[in-house]
């Protein structure tokens, strides 16, 4: 029978610790648990059979592999959290559903939500994974600039192969406050508005055809349905079949702006407005940049042509559009079709990739501490990779995830040749010299492992597991406990495991303006809580891993 994990880590707790595995027929009567890091696991001989109890969150879902021990429980990790806001994930198990109270739910927010008062959290969350995903983008983006040419031979490939050092040095830049990014919106402000102004104060229209009734003496065009009408109509001549008004039902034609066209424009200008409001929002602390002027600049006319132009007399879009012949050849239309169908497709990658966002959090989070240590900075604090370590990336995201393991799972040198470190993705944690068994039951998104030198395999003397949690609504007592749960668990590993220094990292990735900063440290555990792909994630959290490696090292 499938067990439910209230945190990652819970398989290393006691049986009767706060932390440990519950029942599911336990969970019906429990307290609200924490869906930030909720997992389900089930026994060996039911992983053995390829079972999956999950089959509403069957996607993405893994066990953890078999080790030379054997294979253990396996882990299987819920993927995201629902789509619409609810206290309740419902679990089927073999024959038997299962009602989980959860607490820390949030609704996927849509492109088009303004950002207000009560759909705040919603919003939030959304723009911070769109910006975590925007990094990655932006790394692959390398292969198609002039400045980076040794990478321009995997442009449009769907995985391309770039160096964590160039990588760091591009986060980093788009991470610095006051330098607003470039983005799709940037380039319709500064390249198209003038064509949007065209269209939307002069757009095409077309003749309608139309039955109403019409004064005898102005009628120009019968169809069958208009004499049908006109021979049920009692009197002999058309005069006396016309009535005291003297008027039959005739076809007439009227322009319109209603066109399949000028709908897209419609919703164009109105996707523009949302993108841009997110966009000025987003880079509030530099509200005089060019680039935020010219943004708001389209904002501003945007909200005008929709209300006070002819484009106004369009309906509103329904489903999916598709390009007609205006759209694909007209030279006024086809600019702006191309750029909303980019605008779209971004739109839909965020919805995509939005169920996944906790584990594009620890994606990220893994790429920060890789790129870091490879960059010249983390160089400096005397680590050297042992061998070549080569960033490979998807062009999409496959489950949340851009980065393989291989380009994760690297060792690493001390200068001084005493002291080798494991980066140790989860993928191979079954693989880590003396932590076979270990690892894989931690839960944790990236573990650094500390050996003495030399080339004999030896047990390690030092291990710090990162932990990654993208925040959702959950109270103080909540974050508590989970960090509590945390410090418990690597207690227990150390009293397990004399001599092994252990150590850990809990991330909790905010969403901007979210919460206040935290920073506290809980025994073995630090615990930091920032906005996730801030600005502090390149500065400040690089000067904390330094300070860990060196005391571990020590």
């Amino acid at each position: 029978m499938a067990q439910v994990l209230p945190y990652p880590w819970s398989l290393l707790a006691l049986s009767g610790d706060k932390g440990g595995p519950l029942s599911l027929e336990h969970c019906e009567q429990a307290e609200a648990l924490n869906g930030e890091s909720l997992t389900f696991f089930g026994v060996a001989d039911e992983q053995a059979l390829g079972i999956r109890h999950a089959v509403c969150l069957a996607e993405g879902v893994k066990f953890n592999p078999k080790t030379q021990a054997g294979s253990v429980q396996g882990t299987l990790s819920m993927p995201s959290w629902p789509h619409d806001s609810s206290s309740q994930w419902r679990f089927h198990a073999g024959k038997f559903d299962y009602i989980i109270p959860i607490h820390g739910t949030l609704r996927r927010a849509s492109a088009w939500e303004d950002l207000t008062e009560h759909n705040k959290a919603e919003v939030s969350l959304r723009e911070a994974i769109d910006l975590l995903s925007r990094y990655f983008n932006e790394a692959i983006a390398l292969t198609r600039e002039k400045d980076s040419s040794e990478f321009s031979d995997f442009a449009g490939r769907t995985i391309v192969r770039l160096d964590w050092a160039a990588i760091w040095e591009r986060w980093k830049k788009v991470s610095t406050p006051g330098q607003p990014r470039m983005a799709r919106v940037v380039e319709i402000a500064q390249d198209h508005l003038v064509c949007i102004r065209d269209v939307c104060e002069r757009p095409r229209r077309m003749l309608v055809r139309q039955r109403e009734q019409v004064p005898v003496g102005r009628v120009q065009e019968l169809d069958s349905t208009c004499l049908r009408d006109l021979i049920q109509r009692p009197g002999r001549t058309v005069l006396e079949k016309a009535g005291a008004r003297q008027q039959i039902l005739a076809v007439t034609r009227r322009e319109t702006v209603d066109t399949a066209e000028n709908r897209v424009i419609r919703d164009f200008i109105g996707l523009c407005q949302h993108r841009a409001s997110a966009y000025v929002r987003e880079n509030s602390s530099a509200p005089n940049h060019p680039r935020v002027k010219v943004v708001a600049d389209l904002r501003s006319n945007c909200e005008h042509l929709e209300k006070g132009s002819a484009i106004a007399g369009a309906s509103r879009l329904v489903g999916i559009p598709r390009p007609n012949y205006v759209l694909q050849k007209d030279h006024r239309y086809h600019p702006l079709w191309v750029q909303y169908e980019r605008l779209r497709k971004e739109e839909t990658a965020v919805d995509d990739i939005w169920k996944w966002g906790r584990r594009l959090w620890a994606e990220f989070v893994r790429g920060v501490v890789v790129s870091f240590l490879t960059s010249a900075e983390g160089r400096s604090s005397g680590w050297q990779p042992d061998g070549e370590l080569t960033a490979y990336l998807r062009g999409e995201h496959q489950a949340g995830g851009f980065t393989p393991a291989l380009s994760v799972s690297s060792r690493w040198m001390r200068q001084d040749g005493q002291t080798r470190l494991y980066l140790v993705h989860p993928a191979h944690a079954h693989l880590c010299p003396g932590l076979e068994e270990l690892l894989p039951r931690m839960g944790a998104e990236l573990a650094l492992a500390i050996y003495p030198g030399g080339n004999e395999p030896q047990r390690p003397k030092a291990l710090l597991g990162i932990y990654s949690v993208l925040s959702l609504q959950t109270d103080k007592t909540q974050r508590e406990a989970m960090a509590i749960s945390l410090n418990s668990c690597l207690d227990r590993v150390a009293q397990q495991n004399p001599g092994l220094n252990v150590r850990g990292l809990l991330l909790r990735g905010e969403s901007a303006g979210d919460r206040p900063s935290e920073k506290p440290r809980l025994g073995r555990l630090d615990y930091l809580a920032e906005p996730a792909g801030g600005p502090y994630w390149f500065s400040e959290f690089p000067e904390l891993l330094k300070v860990l490696l060196e005391e571990l090292a020590a």
